[in-house]
């Protein structure tokens, strides 16, 4: 009998048992007869041959058979653990091997590191060694030879550039060998008995080893003049051949190598920190507090090597010196002048202050691309462009792709990493300007701001066109706004108008939209009023009137947007009437007389007087000696003195008259370009090109005016006293009162006075354009026609105070000395601006002249969606409200009989305006249907579009700049397209 509990583990298993507790069998029978068949669950194994071997067992009852399978089972089980001890022993000793093999390979790796850390040390040490004695031997041959002072300092520049070249040279060597000294770190060997190097003594090391600004240059610095911990400047000399190749073209190409462009900045001694500002802010504005927090970080770290002298700007734009000698503490009070020059310590310190990395690329032959990081190892926030045409400007580098920085969500630019860099370091964190108007005054400049922010402008309806518009004129800063709406919030409101609220449904319109437009802009002024606008223009004729600068009227009616058209017109109260309708937006300006004298063309006309010049300009041509000129002068002679001395000489040629013929401009044109010299450098004279370039200005008659500016001068000529009424209308203007001569039509007079008693010429404006020259010779350029600009003008004051005395009997204001000012300034822009008055288009439109677009295009579909159909469309929807007071297809009508009705008026429209032969085969029934299924909704995306059309006007019309539309501006929503049209 063989027991269960006599059976090991491994025979359970292996004869497919389960094991049981010894109490198990106790409550059973305590031995199981031989002849019994055993029973167990299924076996735990799936293994097919050892489930049929179990299966086998189970059915044997003979007892030998049963001890032979136990004993095959045992004898397995005993194999099977051989093999698993066997295995894990390979495991093991693989594991061991493999373990010490790289053991091997990395102790033979640091062997190898160290072996070429240790021979790159030792090339550079003696490669330092030699270079350190070549670089005495050749200071000592610079001081020791006989040229003067110049000539010492130019060898001794020569020699200190020879050794930072050679220098970083070995710098390369040494970062390319630091990789693997740097891995071994505290691993790698030292000599018995030395003690560890700590970090200091390490920085140290490293602070003092070869390379551009290293130990060693500055101690052969101070060797060479004369151990003193600074060095003497000169005055940059004359630009030669050298600078030629270095010039401003060269520093524009090395930055468009990195993808920038250069954005000057003034050039008033702080060009460095305006540059450094415009790269941390975008503006140049805060250079005065990047030249603050400069030298406080100069004053914190004392500069161990400073100049004894230091560049300035004095109050007439000369270059001086300031004289420092070995006084740090005058260094840093010379640097604190705002007209001080910048050098290579404010350049680190501004680095240091803020935080960024200084990319400064120059005009240098050699080391012309420079990284300049904050100090003490701390981590840049920022980076910044600077480029530096040597010894000459400093200017701002931008992205050639942008004017802007990246304006994209979520990345931060500049400004905004240079907000935390300051904020870390104590300093008052600054937006990217603290004139949140800055953008918008580069458009209209402060001449334009100040009149917006005296501006009161009236809206008639708070509907969503209305108040789109006037939300674009709050942001920008107009003074006051007045809303006047009689309706009240409803839920339609809220689907199509920002400036409303949920909670405002049931308020007067007036109120709740006023109260969020003031929102918008803290510094304007808002109020409202609760009337409907058709009622305040039919009970209060007046109150158009009464100290508003622009009235915007919104979805008026035809008859009250007629009435305030004529009393707009009456009182010169410039109107702009706006208009959503559904698929189609509208913006009609009407003014009586504007005068616009910053018209801003596209085209600026420079009015140089080559062709009549004046004795200041012909003295300075005649001091002009090109041909006695060295290279380096003649190269960057001012086109303009080049051009009026060649000029002068073609005129004493041909008995005083200018080239007119073609031939004769010909002529002088290869005059021109046969002064221009071959220089050694092979570098063709950017001057002289620029002269031949800009001959025409030697015949061109600066007596000629544009002839807006012409018609206004002579305008002021025949009425002094009593303006052009402008642009009259066959009904709105007959009754039209004159208005009184305002300041600015009184300067064009006097201006006009002034051309009388000078033979026609205009006072001169004094801008000079950029050109190829140095900056002596410009700035002196720039001097004498400023001078002379400011003789003309006070010769026109005098006119112009003589004119206001006799009208008014008192001297000019301040505010009438600048009006005239500005006429002097830009007398070859002014213009008026009048358009047809809205009484005059309702009575008899013009479609003439827009019709003709018809005969322009054989499309069907073009001629369709033509601006002018929609325009006489509209007026047919007018015609409709005007005979039935309601809208065509409003408030659930019948749009089968509207739309017959608009197609009776449409047709009735084109004829009364005689223009039926031009829209024959153009109107449809589908014109018709549009207006009547629009149902004069007002749909929140056109609004959008006339509101930003119509605020523009508004802005050129308030500032008086630029050129405002003559008169109606339509958008097709259907087909995506917009006109200007003259009805």
């Amino acid at each position: 009998m063989v027991r269960v509990l006599d059976l090991l583990p491994e025979d359970v298993e292996a004869l497919g048992f389960d094991e049981v507790s010894e109490s198990e069998v106790s409550e059973e029978s305590s031995s199981v007869e031989l002849g019994t068949v055993v029973h167990a669950d299924a076996p735990r194994d799936a293994d097919a041959p050892r489930v049929a071997r179990r299966a086998a067992v189970r059915q044997t009852t003979d007892p030998r058979e049963l001890q032979e399978a136990i004993a095959a089972s045992r004898a397995e089980a005993a194999r099977a653990a051989a093999v698993r001890r066997t295995t894990d022993a390979d495991e093991l000793a693989a594991a061991k091997a493999e373990s010490a093999a790289y053991e091997a390979s990395k102790e033979a790796e640091q062997r190898r590191r160290r072996f070429r850390a240790e021979d790159a040390a030792a090339d550079r040490s003696r490669g330092l060694a030699a270079l350190n004695a070549r670089t005495l031997e050749a200071v000592a041959a610079a001081l020791a030879s006989d040229g003067g002072g110049r000539d010492c300092t130019r060898a001794l520049e020569r020699v200190l550039g020879d050794y930072a070249r050679d220098a970083r040279r070995l710098d390369a060597a040494r970062r390319a060998a630091d990789p693997y000294a740097a891995s071994l770190g505290d691993d790698a060997p030292r000599a018995a008995g030395a003690p560890a190097e700590d970090r200091r003594r390490r920085r140290d090391r490293r602070r003092d080893a070869a390379g551009c600004g290293g130990g060693e240059i500055l101690r052969l610095g101070f060797r060479a003049f004369g151990g003193a911990r600074r060095r003497r400047r000169r005055l940059p000399d004359p630009p030669g051949v050298a600078t030629l190749r270095t010039g401003r073209d060269l520093l524009a190409a090395r930055l468009a190598a990195h993808g920038k462009r250069i954005f000057d900045v003034r050039g008033d001694g702080a060009c460095q920190f305006r540059a450094v500002a415009h790269g941390l802010w975008g503006t140049e504005s805060h250079h005065a507090l990047v030249r603050r927090q400069a030298l406080a970080a100069l004053d914190a770290r004392r500069p161990p090597f400073h100049d004894c002298e230091v560049y300035a700007s004095n109050a007439d734009g000369d270059l001086c010196t300031l004289d420092v000698g070995d006084d740090v503490e005058a260094y840093l009070r010379a640097l604190a002048d705002d007209r001080s020059w910048g050098d290579q310590n404010t350049l680190q310190a501004c680095a240091d202050a803020f935080r960024c990395r200084v990319l400064l690329v120059t005009t240098h032959a050699d080391n012309f691309e420079l990284r300049i990081e904050p100090a003490d190892d701390r981590a840049a926030v920022s980076e910044i462009w600077v480029g530096f045409h040597s010894e000459c400007h400093y200017v701002a580098a931008v992205d050639a792709r942008a004017l802007e920085t990246d304006c994209a969500a979520g990345v931060q630019g500049p400004a905004a990493t240079a907000n935390a860099a300051a904020g870390a370091q104590g300093h008052s964190v600054i937006m990217a300007t603290d004139n949140k108007y800055d953008r918008q005054l580069r458009l209209w400049g402060a001449n334009g701001q100040r009149a917006l922010a005296e501006s009161h402008v009236l809206l008639l309806g708070a509907g969503p066109a209305g108040t789109e518009t006037l939300k674009n004129l709050v942001l920008p800063g107009v003074g006051r706004f007045t809303v006047v709406d009689g309706a009240t919030v409803s839920e339609a409101d809220l689907g199509n108008n920002f400036f409303v609220r949920p909670e405002d449904v049931g308020r007067p319109r007036a109120a709740a939209t006023a109260e969020l437009l003031k929102e918008l802009n803290p510094d304007v002024e808002g109020f409202h009023r609760v009337a409907r606008p058709e009622e305040v223009v039919a009970a209060e004729p007046d109150f158009v009137a009464s100290g508003f600068s622009l009235v915007i009227a919104a979805q008026l009616e035809p008859a009250a947007l007629q009435a305030l058209g004529e009393r707009c017109w009456a009182n010169n109260v410039p109107l702009i009437a706006i208009r959503a309708y559904g698929l189609l937006g509208v913006v009609r300006l009407q003014v009586r007389r504007l005068e616009v004298v910053e018209s801003k063309p596209d085209n600026v006309a420079w009015d140089l007087r080559l062709a009549a010049p004046f004795p200041e300009l012909e003295a300075a041509a005649d001091a002009l000696d090109l041909d006695g000129m060295a290279d380096a002068d003649h190269a960057h002679a001012p086109y303009v003195l080049v051009l009026a001395k060649l000029a002068k000489a073609w005129r004493v040629s041909h008995g005083g008259a200018s080239p007119k013929t073609r031939a004769e401009k010909d002529e002088f044109r290869a005059l021109v370009a046969g002064a221009a010299r071959e220089l050694p450098s092979k570098v063709p004279e950017m001057n002289i090109e620029e002269a031949s370039n800009e001959a025409y200005r030697c015949w061109a008659d600066p007596r000629e005016l544009p002839w807006e500016a012409q018609a206004w001068i002579d305008d002021a000529r025949a009425a002094p006293d009593a303006p052009s009424e402008g642009r009259r209308g066959s009904v709105g203007s007959e009754a039209a009162p004159a208005a009184p001569p305002s300041a600015t039509h009184v300067a064009v007079a006097s201006v006009a006075a002034f051309m009388d008693a000078h033979g026609g010429l205009p006072p001169l404006s004094g801008a000079v354009p950029d050109m190829h020259a140095d900056t002596a010779s410009f700035v002196a350029l720039q001097k004498l026609y400023a001078a002379r600009a400011d003789a003309d003008r006070a010769a026109c004051l005098a006119i112009f105070a003589a004119k206001l005395a006799e009208a008014t009997g008192a001297p000019p204001t301040a505010d009438e000395a600048a009006a005239l000012a500005l006429v002097c300034k830009h007398v070859r822009d002014v213009k008026l601006v009048a358009t047809r008055s809205l009484a005059d288009e309702l009575a008899a439109p013009n479609l003439g002249e827009a019709a003709t677009a018809l005969f322009e295009t054989d499309d069907a579909r073009e001629k369709a969606q033509a601006p002018v159909v929609w325009y006489a469309a509209l007026r047919a929807a007018d015609r409709f409200f005007v005979k039935r007071g309601a809208w065509p297809g409003a408030d659930g009508a019948d749009l089968a009989a509207d739309a017959a009705a608009v197609a009776d008026e449409l047709r009735a429209f084109v004829t009364e305006a005689d223009c039926a032969d031009a829209f024959d085969g153009v109107l449809s029934e589908a014109h018709a249907k549009e207006i009547a299924r629009f149902g004069a909704a007002e749909l929140h995306a056109i609004a959008a579009v006339v509101g930003g059309v119509a605020s523009q006007e508004a802005v050129k019309v308030l500032a008086k700049q630029y050129t405002p539309i003559d008169h109606t501006y339509l958008f097709n929503g259907i087909a995506a397209t917009a006109a200007i049209i003259d009805v």
